[in-house]
């Protein structure tokens, strides 16, 4: 467009701005066909100003696409490196956790206490190793856009309890109650079910295991055109700092203890963000944490 117009009003121009335009013109078809641009070495000072001005920004502009292009290379080269390798660490993990797995099962023999004791703690190890390594491999894999994404209707009704099934499994303090409150009416949701059920697991389960006592209540509200999961817990809570900051940062207290990778927000955050949808909690240590996962409804969908 802005070529075409250099050509219709170029020839109206008074002769000085007319040979400025003319130089432009001449510049910016070079650029398009990757020529060397025909200057006549005779023309004025304020020509020669022009041209070296607009050879200097094409010039940047190359450069600057240029390191765009190597940056988005060396960025899928490490991300392609970085989830071969958390593959191949997933092989010699399996195998520590299936061998403990079949010495506490006592299939090859009767074991000692004290041997039940190691063999525990080792047992328990690998599976928070295994539970890090998925968070990593899940916020390398997610990228950020939305080719991945597998987007039609769904019941949120119908995934609160899959959830809320998926969930009772994993409540394993009798002093912590777990609550599923389903709405009266369904909600019909559009986006990737898949991993929205993947957002609410993590956010259920993060809650199960921080909580000592008191309940953990995952819930479904219609408001409008949108729709928002809520889960709440009488757990810890989380100081705002954290909430605000990125991956790799721990959000729980009990995470000074040494659980808790700090993945899973960072996961859940890029996941919803994809999703046209908005994540809000609502914390302060020692009063629980309440966190909302709003996103758009078949009625309320972006084209």
């Amino acid at each position: 467009m802005r070529q075409l117009l250099l050509r219709v009003f170029t020839p109206l121009l008074p002769a000085e701005p007319r040979r400025v335009a003319e130089l432009a013109r001449e510049l910016g078809d070079a650029r398009r066909e990757g020529r060397t641009p025909r200057i006549d070495a005779s023309r004025g000072p304020l020509e020669k100003a022009v041209v070296r001005r607009l050879e200097g920004a094409a010039a940047a502009a190359e450069r600057a696409e240029r390191a765009r292009v190597a940056a988005a290379a060396a960025e899928e080269y490490q991300r392609e490196f970085l989830l071969a390798m958390s593959h191949e660490i997933r092989t010699p993990l399996n195998a520590i956790q299936g061998f403990s797995r079949v010495l506490l099962d006592e299939i090859d023999g009767p074991i000692t206490s004290e041997e039940r004791v190691d063999l525990e703690a080792i047992h328990e190890a690998g599976s928070h190793l295994f539970e890090l390594l998925q968070d990593f491999l899940a916020l390398v894999s997610e990228g950020s856009n939305r080719n991945s994404f597998q987007e039609a209707p769904y019941s949120g009704r119908d995934l609160l309890a899959e959830v809320g099934r998926l969930a009772r499994g994993l409540s394993r303090r009798a002093s912590v109650r777990f609550v599923v409150e389903a709405p009266a009416e369904d909600v019909v949701f559009y986006g990737d079910r898949g991993k929205i059920r993947q957002v609410l697991v993590n956010l259920v389960s993060n809650a199960l295991k921080f909580t000592m006592q008191g309940e953990v209540v995952l819930s479904l509200e219609e408001k409008g055109v949108r729709g928002v999961f809520v889960v709440r817990d009488t757990g810890p809570g989380m100081a705002a700092a954290p909430r605000e900051a990125g991956e790799f940062v721990q959000t729980r207290e009990e995470s000074k203890r040494g659980r808790g990778s700090g993945l899973g927000l960072a996961i859940v955050e890029r996941i919803v963000r994809l999703s046209q949808g908005e994540l809000r909690i609502e914390s302060r240590p020692g009063s629980g944490t309440r966190i909302e996962v709003e996103l758009p409804t078949l009625e309320g969908r972006s084209p």
